[in-house]
């Protein structure tokens, strides 16, 4: 399954710090990330990524990370539901997510 990452919108940065947002996707024990954009609250990436999909592995996480000297912070994460999307065979083409954020 190839995804790609194309971008974010409307990212709120911190008063004391502009947010460099990067982006991991995780599946199946494999994890791979964007490069980082500094202070860049709409960032534009179009990444794209391989992953070898596994019939037992239903779920695949996309989450969004502010890059730090000290210590990255997740912004916020989506888990989708690959059974759901793939059960009517077709390419899915431009789908937009919201996020959640982990502090609410």
């Amino acid at each position: 399954m190839k995804i790609t990452i194309i971008g974010a919108k409307k990212l709120e940065s911190s008063f004391m710090d502009t947010i460099d947002p990067y982006m991991k996707i995780s599946y199946d024990g494999q994890e791979e990330k964007t490069k980082v954009l500094d202070d860049n609250e709409n960032p534009e990436w179009n990444e794209s990524f391989e992953f070898v999909l596994n019939r037992d592995m239903k779920e695949m996480k996309i989450s969004l990370w502010d890059s730090n000297v000290m210590s990255d912070s997740e912004y916020g994460h989506l888990d989708i539901d690959l059974a759901a999307l793939l059960q009517n065979h077709e390419p899915l083409e431009h789908n937009d997510y919201s996020f959640l954020d982990d502090k609410n």
